[in-house]
């Protein structure tokens, strides 16, 4: 069975495409040819696939017949074997180890250092003065995905930690657009720079691996928890946390603080909307810092994250990789083919959602999300592998956006360009420069600090 989709050129396909508006090309596919579009870069061939029934095969019925994308692969010198690119039962060993440390008990300790994050970021904001929001929002969640994950007693340089990282994802993004990646053996000074930014990571990490196994378990924290997680009597190796560890980084803080930066740029275009989450926290908060416990009386202020990670999903998209000859839908996907899923393209069918191109938080009722079919939201991936840190990040965002929206409210700076840059994340490419304008409704008391988790 033939299926249409783009045909870009006889030697190339769709690399032009591919590197230019990516965003703009692979919703074309999808509302030019239809749930599943056969897509040619160079000599790969892909399917660019938005019918959330089929998606459901890749990542789960079919999911045996599926691996990890090879570009994650393909950076196992920063991430190793961790939960983001372990497969099979690798992988499902190492998320039992890890499951426990991500229990709800654990949330009321992390959700106090989230408080106290955003709380510090709003110390240091005055009112009239212009703050890049996306800068500002990855300072505040790697601060407390760090403290979250070697505890609050830890002493982490963690403006080091953030230009490590910013290396390695722009290599990383580098990779996703060359038309055959080199290897990490391969001494290029773009791969040295690589290696450098990936040791010193390596000798922060294993500085507080070695510190906790001194601790002899006094020591509270994600690592901790996970040094001490068992299965069948076996425990997660030093060069196994180490891997866990870069993995947290590298998804622990970017994903919340995109949401985060995208949720403040629509409620800054949105005054109506924005009026709404702040009505709700002066009523439900009056000034005070919120809480876990605020949570589920916080719906419009939850109702606003979700809808901004359905307009800019932090991952517009992640891929599978064939292993084996196979189909989805009836469709044949040959072996070392790749299946691509695009939340950017499946939460702006007008199919799922109506007015799609809207911010409507209120969009987001219990009845909505019942009627909705499963795998048309799915900012976290979905399936076995979906986010295990969900939760965290959900209830990090919805607290943070408390803390900071009570107290402030940001205003877009006129002519800054707002670009988006769909590198392995959805960022704004030159930030989003906001005026920082405090709020006279309520005014926060002062959070005192230094909550453990």
């Amino acid at each position: 069975m033939k299926t249409p989709g783009p045909t870009g050129t006889p030697l190339l396909g769709c690399l032009r495409e591919y590197r230019g508006d990516l965003l703009a090309f692979i919703t074309r596919c999808a509302r030019e040819h239809g749930d599943f579009v056969p897509v040619r870069v160079v000599f790969h061939r892909g399917f660019l696939i938005s019918d959330p029934a089929l998606i459901g095969e890749v990542l789960t019925s079919r999911h045996e017949d599926f691996r990890k994308v090879f570009m994650l692969r393909n950076n196992k010198l920063f991430l190793g074997d961790g939960l983001l690119t372990s497969e099979r039962e690798s992988w499902r060993e190492k998320r039992r180890l890890a499951q426990p440390a991500f229990h709800s008990d654990r949330m009321p300790a992390y959700a106090t250092v989230m408080v106290d994050e955003a709380q510090r970021i709003a110390d240091n904001w005055r009112s009239g003065g212009v703050r890049d929001v996306q800068q500002e929002m990855m300072k505040l969640t790697l601060r407390a995905v760090v403290r979250c994950l070697f505890d609050d007693e830890a002493e982490v340089d963690v403006a080091a930690i953030a230009r490590h990282i910013e290396v390695v994802q722009r290599r990383m993004h580098e990779r996703t657009r060359a038309i055959i990646p080199l290897p990490d053996s391969v001494l290029t000074p773009r791969n040295m720079a690589l290696r450098r930014a990936i040791s010193e990571l390596d000798r922060i990490v294993n500085g507080f691996i070695l510190a906790s196994r001194a601790a002899s378990g006094h020591r509270r924290g994600l690592l901790p928890q996970l040094m001490n997680a068992t299965e069948d009597g076996r425990r997660l190796s030093d060069a196994e946390l180490r891997d866990e560890a870069m993995t947290m980084f590298f998804a622990g803080h970017e994903t919340t603080a995109l949401a985060l930066s995208w949720s403040w740029y629509l409620l800054a275009q949105h005054p109506a909307e924005a009026e709404i989450v702040h009505r709700e926290l002066d009523d439900v908060l009056g000034g005070r810092p919120p809480t876990l416990d605020d949570l589920a009386r916080l719906p419009a202020t939850e109702r606003a994250v979700k809808e901004a990670m359905r307009l800019y999903p932090p991952i517009f998209a992640f891929g599978r990789d064939a292993v084996r000859d196979t189909n989805v839908g009836g469709h044949p996907v040959p072996a070392g083919s790749s299946a691509m899923i695009a939340p950017w393209v499946i939460h702006r069918d007008p199919r799922l959602y109506p007015d799609p191109a809207s911010f409507r938080p209120a969009r987001w009722t219990h009845e909505f999300e019942r009627q909705l079919p499963r795998f048309a939201y799915i900012p976290f991936g979905a399936g076995s592998r979906m986010c295990i840190g969900k939760v965290f990040a959900m209830t990090e965002a919805v607290l943070v956006l408390a803390t900071l929206a009570q107290q402030y409210q940001p205003s877009l700076v006129p002519g800054h360009p707002v670009e988006l840059w769909p590198t392995f994340s959805l960022r704004s490419k030159h930030g989003i420069a906001m005026t920082i304008d405090r709020r006279t409704a309520a005014v926060a008391r002062p959070v005192a600090r230094g909550g453990t988790p």
